[in-house]
């Protein structure tokens, strides 16, 4: 697993286990992550802290005899101002690492049979109030662009006999990170918060439900491409903000 010390990695992790699966994750600073995710987690990186992951004859060993990847690896988009060199760590953390579990399943004969690769409604674009489903077209702007090449680099998997499911996912809730974290404080002041007019439809899942579907994938071998991970009655953002408060 890539992304195992993030907001959906911290919770997939631990259910997993539960489930009876062993884990491995893959990251950057294996100090940090081994004191996080606890002595059941096989962790492989480097010992210090560094800009990206590093693909080590170590990494490739364990990835050749796993039964399934779970790629989560993405820099957070929102809060911070966008620029072009936030724009290439989106892009790295992203596509490129995705490149380089690739490259790892190409070089080596391995027993990989799925992989999981997250993604985002954002491959949408802004669609107004227009009803969207796992077939609908890839939109417009930065964003879509970004789903639309992490994607496709998933989907090179495929050449290898892997099954391929991509976790469209929408705003992640749970009290422990993500959006719920951010509107906090002013929800506790009595406020209810939300961006711009509150018309924007919100699409939104719950923290508990993206691992149920990280394990639904890895369970049913049916399922395979694009799915969309929120739930299903849409709400706009004001309808949201107003909820939430409640």
């Amino acid at each position: 697993m890539t992304g195992a010390t993030g907001f959906i990695g911290r919770a997939t992790v631990p259910y997993l286990i539960g489930k009876g699966h062993s884990v491995t994750a893959w990251v950057r600073d294996v100090d940090t992550a081994s004191n996080l995710l606890g002595e059941q987690v096989n962790v492989l990186g480097s010992g210090q802290k560094s800009k990206q992951l590093e693909l080590t004859e170590n990494v490739k060993t364990e990835i050749a005899s796993s039964d399934c990847i779970i790629n989560l690896s993405g820099k957070p988009l929102a809060g911070i101002r966008w620029n072009k060199r936030l724009k290439r760590e989106f892009e790295n953390s992203r596509i490129g690492v995705t490149n380089m579990l690739l490259k790892a399943l190409e070089q080596t004969s391995n027993s990989v049979q799925l992989l999981i690769s997250s993604s985002a409604v954002g491959y949408y674009g802004d669609r107004k109030s227009e009803s969207l489903d796992d077939e609908s077209s890839l939109g417009t702007g930065y964003l879509s662009e970004l789903c639309r090449d992490w994607e496709s680099a998933a989907l090179k998997a495929e050449n290898s006999g892997v099954r391929v499911c991509l976790l469209r996912l929408g705003v992640v809730l749970g009290r422990e990170g993500g959006m719920l974290n951010q509107l906090t404080i002013p929800l506790q002041a009595g406020i209810s918060s939300y961006l711009g007019n509150g018309k924007q439809y919100l699409p939104w899942i719950h923290l508990v439900d993206v691992t149920k579907t990280i394990d639904l994938c890895i369970e049913n071998p049916r399922l395979s491409g694009a799915i969309n991970c929120v739930a299903p009655f849409p709400v706009t953002a004001k309808q949201f903000g107003h909820k939430l408060q409640k």
